[in-house]
């Protein structure tokens, strides 16, 4: 994996918010022409990227459907580059505020109060029953690997399907002859999209001269890791808790698709894998703006946070 430019690629002046919160620029490969969006760092915490590629790269060693990222720039400007989900127009990317809207207008839509698995569920629940079965499934395998990265960030519309609509030309038939007539037959799918917008989690918001303190402190590391504040974006009837504490209210409900999650960490989980991973994420990647560098010290204590939430988790449920 090396630095990609792309501060040449065709762009135009646009910016949307194709997937999640935050604003992205929209460019095109120059020999492709597919379709990438490039995530700008906040600001205050110009190493966040990093944590989408870190994600990626962790969440496919586990097992997780996750959307790749890859470190560019544009500009100067460090970030992060993402292709779009979906492959033409006869597919579309819907945000589940967009859903869960359809079915309780009411949906507080700022803070996502009103996000809760019960909800969630309703409208998956509307699919039809294969459809509701597979994404059900995955929605549970994203808190399950939210759970591992510690993402607090899983907002409504920081989950998607997609959904696809196919048709085909079926030539009429009467009397067993042909006519000249073609009927086309529709078919729509829906899926769960990759997981993306992973990067609010992993020491993100800790600076710099204060990541001595979160990996020499095992108190002040457990309270970042475990505290109050270590909640879940997605609610429980109304209720804000831990990662873990959501999964085995819904294991009550859904205990083969938890577990079965759950076991697939564990057979691939391996902590010298994960060191490798994160020790060398950034290898060969040099920006000319030494703030997006990742800190040998950041490394050490996301790859911390990564082992430890998982083995708290292998530990809970197995």
């Amino acid at each position: 994996m090396g630095l990609i430019d792309i501060s040449q690629w065709p762009s135009g002046d646009q910016r949307f918010v194709p997937i999640g919160k935050r604003i992205k620029k929209v460019v095109l490969h120059p020999e492709t022409y597919d379709l990438f969006y490039f995530k700008e760092p906040k600001e205050k915490y110009p190493w966040e990227f990093w944590n989408e590629i870190i994600a990626y790269k962790v969440g496919n060693k586990l097992g997780f459907s996750v959307l790749k990222y890859e470190v560019a720039t544009l500009d100067g400007i460090g970030g992060c580059l993402s292709k779009s989900m979906t492959e033409d127009f006869t597919q579309e990317l819907i945000h589940g505020q967009q859903v869960l809207l359809r079915i309780y207008p009411e949906f507080e839509t700022k803070r996502g109060t009103d996000h809760t698995f019960q909800l969630v569920e309703s409208f998956f629940k509307s699919l039809k029953k294969e459809e509701e079965k597979l994404i059900i499934n995955d929605f549970i395998n994203m808190l399950v690997f939210d759970s591992v990265i510690g993402n607090r960030d899983r907002h409504q519309q920081n989950w998607a399907i997609i959904r696809e609509i196919k048709i085909q030309i079926r030539p009429n038939k009467y009397f067993g002859l042909k006519k000249d007539t073609n009927s086309p037959i529709i078919t729509r799918t829906v899926r769960f999209s990759p997981l993306f917008d992973n990067g609010n989690c992993l020491a993100y918001n800790i600076i710099e001269e204060n990541l001595d303190s979160f990996i020499n402190d095992d108190y002040k590391l457990e309270k970042y890791l475990f505290g109050e504040k270590a909640v879940s974006h997605l609610k429980w009837f109304g209720a804000a808790m831990p990662h873990i504490e959501l999964l085995k209210h819904i294991a009550k409900i859904y205990p083969d698709v938890v577990l079965n999650s759950i076991k697939k960490v564990n057979e691939n989980f391996n902590e010298n894998i994960i060191n490798d991973i994160v020790l060398n994420i950034d290898n060969g990647i040099i920006f000319a703006d030494e703030k997006y560098f990742l800190s040998p010290k950041r490394k050490e204590l996301i790859s911390k946070l990564i082992t430890i939430r998982t083995k708290r988790l292998l530990q809970e449920f197995l």
